[in-house]
């Protein structure tokens, strides 16, 4: 006996979404490949900023010989992060690329890629793997945010993309803690000691946005035994971290910053900085002020809208942080949106009390700082998919339309927002040639005038404000190896062959 076709009504309702699924597909698609366009555009191959650092501290020692294991975990200061993952990348591209910077944000960009599958993974885990035409339009916000074109420093600034290397083991983290499976304990403290042996510091804010996620969890389901064993894991793991640390590796210089308290003590009281703080990181989430400024074509205008958004994107929060009430006793996906917007959370967190002392206020609108406060509206995305009642399910029938139509509109808004960001964004790549080849060409200067203290260097050069002799040994050894912008294929790569006319630009006019 066969079983009864399907009513006709069900049937309408379902077969649109195969169709609407392959076009926001599509859509994705063409979001991750223009993306990559740009990376592989624009990416700065020439040594710049703290690149130096690193050349100083790992480069040297592996071109020279000397390499040893502990260089992979050097840090400057107690505040710094080693990073080892990124050097372990930068050893295979010296030795085989010549360290073609441009290079680094190509193969970070495979590491986006991964975060963004991931993200999308969860989404559909939080529908069941049977979404409906709303859910779907909601997944595609995801890629739309992770390759969104709102940040050119994400894709042009190989360092600041070589973070997508280590968000995969963020991201692991949480979903093995997020988990419905009973114990877990195992699976936890790996996934925390390989985040903060890779990130570091920003392993420390994934582990305590983890405890922090579990903790809610736990007292949302009134169960607390697998919720603090896994607490447990995650501490026994720092445990090991810092234990390892201290016996393994050499003492570090204290942090120039003065440590927690005299941050604090740095920190604006007043109520209009706090709030600018809170509505720069909401509204750079959605679009950066370099963007706004340009459509406002006024600086004021431009305010007004970063007040507007802020004020926005905190109602989402809190409606985020009234869901999560609900979602946080059901299945993985809610637990995991709350542990990535406390992992965002934390990060701000970590800028205001790092840096905001020293630059201000207005330094949270450094460009780079999208790509953690991005993730803030993944997590709101992700909140929405755990929330929203099933696709044709019994749920109250306005609570389902309002849920599906918010979610759809503000996708839609939001798909909308990134035509006129990537057209500025595009606008950019023109001036960057010149650039570039004038920061070679300082080098290729630098390199012709050892021994002087009055060289006139680009600002990308770090090495130029340490002193004459470590500046000229750093330049030298890129020299006898030819690396970077001493490369003959680097050069033919590029087109950045040396000028001799322009090199003189880093000489004094009187010298």
């Amino acid at each position: 006996m066969t079983q009864s076709a399907a009513p006709p009504a069900a049937r309408r309702a379902r077969w649109p979404l195969p169709v609407v699924g392959l076009l926001l597909a599509i859509l994705g698609f063409a979001a991750m490949l223009d993306a990559w366009r740009l990376t592989a555009r624009t990416a700065n191959p020439v040594i710049m900023a703290d690149a130096w650092y690193f050349i100083d501290v790992f480069v040297e020692p592996q071109v020279e010989g000397h390499l040893a294991w502990r260089d992979f975990f050097a840090k400057r200061e107690a505040t710094d992060h080693s990073q080892p993952l990124h050097k372990a990348w930068l050893a295979a591209n010296v030795r085989w690329f010549g360290l073609d910077f441009r290079l680094d944000a190509l193969v970070a960009f495979g590491g986006l890629v991964l975060c963004t599958l991931g993200l999308l993974a969860v989404g559909l885990a939080a529908r069941r793997g049977r979404p409906g035409i709303g859910d779907v339009v909601v997944l595609a916000a995801i890629p739309l945010l992770m390759f969104s074109l709102n940040s050119h420093e994400i894709y042009d600034w190989p360092l600041v993309t070589q973070y997508y290397l280590g968000l995969p083991f963020v991201l692991l983290l949480f979903a093995a803690c997020a988990r419905d499976a009973p114990g877990g304990a195992t699976s936890v403290f790996a996934a925390a000691l390989a985040a903060l042996v890779v990130l570091d510091g920003g392993g420390v804010l994934a582990a305590i946005a983890a405890c922090a996620g579990l903790l809610l969890r736990s007292a949302a389901r009134r169960q607390w035994r697998v919720g603090g064993v896994r607490v447990g894991a995650i501490v026994a793991a720092f445990a090991a971290y810092k234990l390892a640390w201290a016996l393994l590796m050499p003492p570090l210089p204290p942090s120039a910053a003065g440590g927690l308290f005299e941050a604090l003590r740095g920190l604006p009281s007043d109520f209009a900085s706090w709030w600018s703080m809170v509505a720069i990181a909401a509204t750079s989430s959605l679009v950066h002020i370099d963007h706004l400024r340009d459509w406002a074509h006024a600086p004021e205008a431009a305010l007004r809208w970063v007040s507007v958004i802020g004020a926005a994107m905190l109602v989402l929060h809190a409606a985020f942080w009234v869901a999560a009430r609900r979602t946080l006793r059901e299945g993985v996906a809610g637990a995991f949106a709350c542990m990535l917007m406390l992992y965002v959370y934390g990060m701000w967190a970590g800028i205001v009390l790092g840096r905001v002392p020293v630059f201000g206020v207005d330094y949270l609108w450094q460009a780079r700082y999208v790509a953690f406060f991005q993730l803030a509206i993944v997590a709101l995305a992700l909140q929405w998919l755990a929330s929203a009642p099933p696709a044709g399910g019994d749920g109250a029938p306005r609570r389902g339309r309002l849920a599906l139509a918010s979610g759809v509109v503000l996708t839609l808004l939001l798909g909308a927002l990134q035509v006129p960001i990537a057209a500025r964004t595009w606008a950019r790549p023109q001036y960057l040639p010149d650039h570039y080849a004038r920061s070679a060409s300082a080098l290729y200067c630098i390199a012709a005038h050892p021994g002087r203290a009055d060289l006139v260097c680009p600002p990308e050069h770090a090495v130029c404000g340490w002193s004459p002799e470590v500046r000229d040994r750093l330049v030298a050894v890129l020299v006898r190896h030819q690396l970077n912008a001493f490369s003959p294929a680097f050069q033919s790569r590029h087109g950045l062959h040396p000028d001799p006319v322009v090199d003189r630009g880093c000489v004094p006019s009187d010298g």
